[in-house]
């Protein structure tokens, strides 16, 4: 059995109620498993630290001030108000649309079919009397 496994049932985390009772029994079965499994307790239990000292009371009542004192701070800041326009911004917009517009313009132009006059067509237009009139005065 390997250490992750006893680590989960030591921790009592990550082992499913069948596992915990599978590893239980390697335990109580094989007093080799049983000796790594005290020896992984004792290593954990010496990382504990029961040196863990009270904070004094004065220094408490210092953080709890220090708290007190910025949270009223948090309430008396008004807050600025925003700016309802921008010109920054619109100056974008205004760049970014006059893009759009040009982009769109562009691409109508060059995608719109050729206006030429079909084969054979030109052949059969006559004269207009008009232009007739004009050059022969």
């Amino acid at each position: 059995m390997n250490d992750d496994t006893l680590l989960l049932y030591y921790y009592n985390d990550g082992l499913s109620s069948r596992e915990r009772r599978q590893v239980e029994a390697r335990i109580s079965a094989d007093p080799e498993i049983a000796a790594q499994y005290e020896t992984l307790c004792q290593q954990l239990n010496a990382l504990d630290d029961p040196k863990t000292h009270a904070v004094p009371s004065h220094t408490v009542q210092r953080w709890h001030d220090s708290i007190d004192r910025a949270a009223q701070q948090n309430r008396n800041q008004q807050r600025q108000p925003s700016g309802s326009f921008s010109l920054f911004s619109f100056a974008w917009g205004a760049a970014f649309a006059a893009t759009l517009a040009i982009g769109i313009g562009i691409g109508v132009y060059f995608s719109a079919p050729p206006t030429t006059a079909p084969i054979g067509v030109a052949e059969n237009l006559t004269t207009p009397a008009a232009f007739t009139r004009g050059v022969s005065m």
